[in-house]
Parts: structure tokens; sequence; C-alpha cells
């Protein structure tokens, strides 16, 4: 017979006998999160459901998690993710907690350095700077510890990252131009580098709404 990889085997070769055991997946990875930023016992968890976006909420602790993945082009997610955001914090009190997860991807048509996380950081980081009355701080990171052709494991941003970087003579959308998001976060001092964590569950983000 011939697998899909077009190799031909004899019947009741191949996988036959074979256990297969997932240790480690997107979902622990998420419960992980949660655990971190529980304080004290198993809070409540109301489900919600606004204009397309689920999400779960778990109370009194301020926590919600994002029941849709991530995906699409990075730098359109990075806007997309912060529309979505609106419509959660929105709808509950503040200090609040959102975390989601998936794998974004990146077309490159520049010439510079960086990763998927980063180009997700970098274009939510420029919708934020337009956004009014947000006091946010977001990092998106992968848990491979290891970013695109980078050291780092993503980038860290929040509603001054704009303004710091004119300050300094960067200018966010001409380094989205280039997919030189690496750069751009090298310059400011916000990459995240934990090195390699020999795991590889996807991506997470984490954004913290004051």
């Amino acid at each position: 017979m011939s697998g899909r990889d077009g190799v031909s085997r004899a019947p009741g070769t191949g996988l036959s006998g074979t256990t297969v055991a997932l240790v480690l997946g997107l979902v622990l990875a998420l419960s992980g999160v949660i655990v971190l930023t529980r304080q004290h016992g198993l809070p409540k968890q109301v489900v919600s459901n606004l204009r397309g976006t689920r999400w779960m909420v778990y109370e009194p602790q301020g926590l919600a998690v994002l029941a849709d993945a991530v995906t699409g082009e990075a730098r359109e997610a990075g806007v997309a993710h912060l529309a979505r955001l609106e419509r959660v914090a929105a709808a509950h009190p503040r200090p609040l907690c959102v975390i989601s997860a998936g794998e974004t991807t990146v077309t490159v048509t520049g010439h510079g350095k960086g990763g998927r996380n980063q180009e997700f950081a970098l274009a939510f980081a420029e919708a934020l700077a337009s956004a009014v009355g947000w006091s946010v701080a977001a990092a998106s990171i992968g848990t491979d510890g290891i970013d695109g052709p980078t050291d780092a494991a993503g980038a860290i941003v929040d509603r001054a990252t704009v303004d710091r970087a004119r300050s300094a003579g960067l200018h966010p959308r001409t380094y989205l131009d280039q997919n030189n998001s690496y750069e751009f976060f090298d310059r400011l001092g916000d990459l995240i580098k934990t090195g390699p964590t020999n795991t590889n569950v996807g991506d997470l983000q984490v954004v913290l709404i004051a």
C-alpha cells in the first residue's frame, strides 16, 4: 500500500504497534498562563459572545481568555486583535488581563529581520497609538522562545511605544513595510528574549488593560 508520503509499504507495517502520546499542547499552554494569573482558588467562569468575538472571563480576578485562535497575516491580525480587545474590555470592568493564542504568518516583501510575533506586536502598537483612552501593555511571544530567524521570542508594547519610537527617529510603518520589526524593538529595548524552551505549542498573547 502507499502512504500519504508516497512511500510503498507492506500491509501491517509503518506505524502499526506505535503509541502516540500528546504531552503538551496549546490548551495546556493557555492553562499554564491562567494558573499564573490566578491569585486565590478557582474563579467563576463566564462565557460571552459579542459580534463574533468569543471569550471566557474568570471572575473576580479580571482574566479573559479569547476562545478563537489568533491567525492570519501578522500585521493584519495585530490590528484585528485590538478591535477584539475593545469589545471584551467594554463588557467588563478594568483592570483586565486578556490572553489568547494561535499562530500568524508573515508575507515577506522587505529586506529586514523579524518574526511573526514581533510583526504582530508592531502592528498592534501602531493601531494602539491612535486608540482613544486606552492604557494597555501587550506582549506576543513564541512558546519555543524563537520568533522567526531571530534570538527573540517576541516583543512587548504599550501606549507609549510609538511615541518613544518617533522620538528616537523610528517610524513604525517604515519598519513594518521592510519586515524589520526586530531592529525596531531592539533599538527600543522591547524585545523579549527567553532563549529556546525546547517545546513549541504555538504563540501566546498577553494584554493588560487598565
